[in-house]
């Protein structure tokens, strides 16, 4: 289990879960980090995060890999889960993202945030 201290921060904790997920799954950890830079090689994606040749725009700026995805799910408070995620509609604000993919750019879509 991730080692989760009482008083961390949202940023703390999570840095303590990927951490976590990357001991515990390195194999996968390494999968995803080549698919995430193939994505940022071939994709075609700006530096707005929307994909060329599509109609429909679509703001992604990195993906997580699903098991690393319920970690954080699992561990995190609502309000970090919502700072982490915004839904647009009751968290609008992308400074949860914006910290994580600058953070992790190896799980970034996009080349730059």
């Amino acid at each position: 289990m991730p080692n989760l201290e009482p008083g961390m921060t949202p940023k703390q904790k999570v840095e303590e879960i990927v951490a976590f997920y990357i001991r515990m799954y390195p194999d996968e950890w390494r999968i995803f980090c080549d698919y995430a830079k193939e994505v940022r090689s071939t994709q075609g994606v700006n530096k707005w995060a929307e994909m060329e040749g599509s109609d429909v725009i679509e703001r992604k700026l990195g993906e997580k890999p699903e098991k690393l995805h319920a970690l954080l799910q699992t561990f995190l408070t609502k309000e970090e889960w919502s700072w982490l995620n915004p839904d647009g509609l009751n968290n609008k604000s992308m400074q949860g993202p914006n910290w994580f993919f600058k953070r992790y750019p190896e799980m970034r879509i996009t080349k730059d945030i």
